[in-house]
């Protein structure tokens, strides 16, 4: 089968290279699913094996998965998956649309529940709203009934309103870490602001939730902050690291979301499997507003 490999550190453009490497199989509680779409470290597509083990899935079942570390990546025409981090995809749902829930639907939905729990009638700020967890995040703190914020640029005002958001910040011309407002929650998906700055926002019972960060340089450096943080005695804010556990269960609740008309991911920029690196490109300069899918066969 035909697979992108990474070789080496850096640029997609350097480090994948397009490959044929030996087809997996449905080993045990394994499923094989010939994918149809990706979303990096997400896809979409049919079952074609199971494993003597399943018991959840038949061959023909069109499924959506976000395999975590059980495979590196998901650029390849098959995958096979322990059947626990598989998920039926909504029915109302084309295959395409299916690939764009898993991983940023399922970070924003533990996010706004496990993390933040946020509830009815309180006030959220979304720091990066725009991208494919920002996206899914406004509409998942809708549906919860709470006030939402969003910070983005004003080119994606028009898609915030689209999705629901009650407000919306454009970053290039106000600072939200500056304004009077105080929030229950700031979700925090770029990490541009300190959270010692955007504490200065939240309510003194309210949650700073940090779920994502520009570059693997600020990743760190966000991480570091969110800890010392946690670990500080004389700061009231509650201060949480959303990471993002991959599970059948996860995607099921994000399903049932988009079963209730609810949650629509949103789909930016659609390439073809032999334009990976074209695709990573565009995801590595930053700025998409949502997803961006990979069709690998239709």
């Amino acid at each position: 089968m035909q697979a992108y490999v990474l070789t080496q550190y850096g640029p997609a453009k350097d480090s994948l290279t397009l490959s044929t490497v030996p087809k997996p199989t449905a080993t045990k509680n394994h499923v094989l699913i010939k994918a149809n779409l990706l979303a990096g470290t997400a896809l979409s597509g049919t079952v074609e094996e199971v494993g003597p083990d399943c018991t959840l899935f038949k061959v023909g079942d069109q499924v959506m998965t976000e395999p975590g570390l059980s495979i590196l990546g998901a650029f390849s025409e098959y995958v096979s998956v322990p059947e626990d981090m598989v998920c039926e995809k909504p029915v109302k749902l084309s295959l395409e649309e299916a690939a764009a829930i898993p991983v940023s639907g399922t970070t924003a939905y533990q996010a706004i529940h496990k993390f933040a729990k946020l509830q009815a009638g309180q006030s959220i700020l979304i720091n990066g709203a725009s991208g494919g967890v920002g996206t899914a995040a406004v509409q998942i703190a809708k549906a919860v009934g709470a006030d939402v914020t969003t910070v983005t640029s004003g080119k994606n005002m028009p898609l915030m309103k689209q999705l629901g958001a009650d407000f919306t910040i454009d970053y290039k011309t106000q600072d939200f870490t500056q304004m009077d407002k105080m929030y229950d929650c700031v979700l925090d998906i770029v990490g541009t602001a300190s959270i010692s700055a955007c504490c200065k926002v939240i309510k003194p019972d309210g949650i700073y939730v940090s779920a994502g960060s520009l570059g693997s340089g600020m990743l760190i450096g966000n991480i570091a902050d969110v800890l010392g943080c946690k670990m500080n005695p004389f700061k009231s804010r509650r201060v949480e690291l959303a990471m993002n556990t991959p599970s059948r269960d996860a995607l099921r609740e994000v399903k049932e979301l988009v079963d209730a008309g609810k949650l629509k991911m949103v789909i930016e920029k659609r390439f073809d499997f032999n334009h990976v690196k074209d695709a990573m490109e565009v995801l590595e300069a930053g700025h998409v507003a949502g997803k961006i899918i990979v069709r690998v066969s239709s």
